[in-house]
């Protein structure tokens, strides 16, 4: 990822898996950002609430799970949850990243804020949980594996 930004340096980034922790190191070195492509590929999915507060009605569903802050507000990951579609609720300010999207990770910094991370354990989205997103979803967002 470029440095200070969202961008991704790599072209093709969607297809290509990076494992090596020195690689990684070296990135961190080089002052650029590091992430992770969320959805079948990682085994994880990401709620991505986009201000301070976490909305009461998802707030009182969450269980302990892996947490970083982010410069708008707060990354919920969770193990990978197929049959949720990687959208947006706009009213709500959250995103739900899932296959074919991605999200910086800790030390990353964005907009000149360091995000910070939580090493909780990655557990289940809670059913409750699920189900409340997805009478929430209107709309599925195409993601950038997916030919338009």
């Amino acid at each position: 990822m470029s440095p200070n930004q969202k961008i991704p340096i790599e072209r093709d980034w969607t297809n290509k898996n990076h494992k090596d922790k020195k690689e990684w190191s070296g990135w961190l070195e080089d002052k650029l950002n590091i992430g992770v492509k969320t959805g079948k590929m990682s085994n994880i999915t990401i709620l991505d609430v986009d201000q301070t507060d976490i909305p009461e009605e998802i707030n009182s569903l969450l269980p302990v799970t892996l947490y970083q802050r982010t410069g708008k507000g707060h990354h919920l990951i969770f193990k990978y949850v197929p049959d949720l579609p990687t959208t947006r609720i706009d009213e709500m300010k959250i995103d739900i990243l899932n296959d074919g999207k991605q999200a910086i990770l800790a030390p990353s910094i964005v907009d000149g804020l360091k995000r910070d991370i939580t090493l909780n354990e990655i557990v289940e989205m809670p059913k409750e949980l699920i189900d409340f997103i997805k009478s929430k979803v209107t709309v599925i967002v195409k993601s950038f594996s997916e030919k338009v």
